[in-house]
């Protein structure tokens, strides 16, 4: 039969017993916890790593979408540029020169009448003049030799002014009409007639 003293210490050995285990029970929680509290720990480290570098692999990947943008200009110009380089305009065609139109011309009939100094005629023909030509050019087509200028005509096929006295030297008519004006500077019509004529007095006109 057990007496009053060891029950008590049964008790208190109980009571120690209880509070040990209560004691190592909750020893054990809290090296659970901290044991399971780490590995979290360090997955949190590991996401935050790989959220960053996920962070820093978008913004690469962003900036060199960006650089491989073509900027608004090189876009204008490769979308003015075929694929091959050149231009998708085609370029305008040269436009050939026109040709010069001929010039007209006009035909005049002309003789060089010397009769008033027993010459005879030293020309009767006609010629072709460019339009716009004058009596002097006229003179000039029929290849006579002559002495002077457009202004004034002094000789021609040798036979000069004065060879017939003071009076003497060249005139010329045209359709019969004598102009007084130099004969570079009367211009000619088509099918007008040209008289260069020798006079040795007033009376020969």
């Amino acid at each position: 039969m057990i007496t009053g003293a060891p029950k008590r210490l049964t008790r208190t050995f109980i009571a120690c017993l209880l509070v040990l285990l209560c004691s190592t029970c909750m020893c054990g929680c809290d090296l659970f916890k901290t044991t399971k509290d780490k590995p979290t720990a360090q997955t949190e480290q590991v996401e935050k790593k790989s959220g960053e570098s996920a962070t820093e692999s978008e913004g690469g990947k962003a900036a060199s979408d960006e650089a491989a943008k073509p900027s608004s200009g090189e876009s204008s110009s490769s979308s003015a540029s075929s694929p091959s380089g050149e231009s998708s305009s085609e370029p305008e065609p040269v436009p050939e020169p026109e040709p010069e139109p001929e010039a007209a011309t006009i035909s005049i009939y002309i003789y060089v009448d010397a009769t008033n100094a027993d010459r005879g005629y030293f020309a009767d023909m006609t010629v072709e003049l460019d339009e716009g030509a004058t009596v002097f050019d006229a003179l000039v087509a029929t290849g006579l030799p002559f002495g002077g200028s457009s202004e004034y005509v002094r000789s021609i096929n040798g036979l000069s002014e004065y060879d017939y006295g003071k009076t003497s030297g060249w005139m010329y008519s045209v359709n019969d009409y004598t102009p007084m004006m130099s004969c570079g500077s009367y211009v000619l019509s088509d099918g007008d007639r040209v008289r260069w004529y020798y006079v040795t007095k007033y009376d020969d006109m």
